[in-house]
């Protein structure tokens, strides 16, 4: 299986048993969460609209 089928496997299909998951898939967790991020980005100067791609970087 290559990176790309096993991500979207990952992502959207299996059920996770985190513990903010709750069963969802890390997908659905993420967009039904993805207004704290929002509201949280002090980059985007209170700026709470959901019109902008959330960037993350890796921390080393």
């Amino acid at each position: 299986m290559d990176l790309d089928a096993w991500l979207e496997k990952y992502n959207n299909e299996r059920p996770h048993s985190g513990r903010y998951c709750y069963g969802k898939t890390p997908w659905e967790t993420f967009q039904q969460s993805r207004h704290l991020a929002l509201e949280k980005d002090l980059s985007r100067g209170g700026d709470q609209s959901d019109n902008t791609t959330l960037q993350f970087s890796a921390v080393s």
